[in-house]
């Protein structure tokens, strides 16, 4: 009963960490677009009044983006919304912002 019991506090203080890892160091939010998450990995490579576009390793055109970003994205009060294509929709308030996925490069539009 011991062992288990210390299993599962092992268990949870590893989870706490990863959670606590992802929002200090994976993900971050941008200044520009209503505090819209973005992949701290991420390398703006151009913006304009309405949109970012970041190069990102982990951006996928066929695949989308990672899931743990989307979870992020969800933590972060973003609600999913219509997809087209590469692009996904998401709203909080009333600001919605088009998230677009193509190979290594990652579009924002607000």
């Amino acid at each position: 009963m011991k062992k288990r019991i210390i299993s599962i506090t092992v268990v949870t203080i590893i989870f706490s960490a990863l959670i606590v890892y992802s929002r200090l160091f994976v993900y971050g939010n941008s200044s520009s677009n209503h505090d819209f998450p973005i992949p701290k990995a991420a390398d703006l490579i151009n913006t304009n009044q309405h949109s970012e576009i970041y190069n990102w390793i982990k951006a996928s055109e066929e695949n989308g983006v990672p899931s743990s970003y989307m979870d992020f994205i969800e933590q972060a009060g973003w609600e999913e919304g219509a997809r087209e294509g590469a692009a996904v929709y998401y709203t909080k308030g009333d600001h919605t912002v088009e998230v677009i996925s193509t190979t290594n490069q990652l579009t924002i539009i607000y």
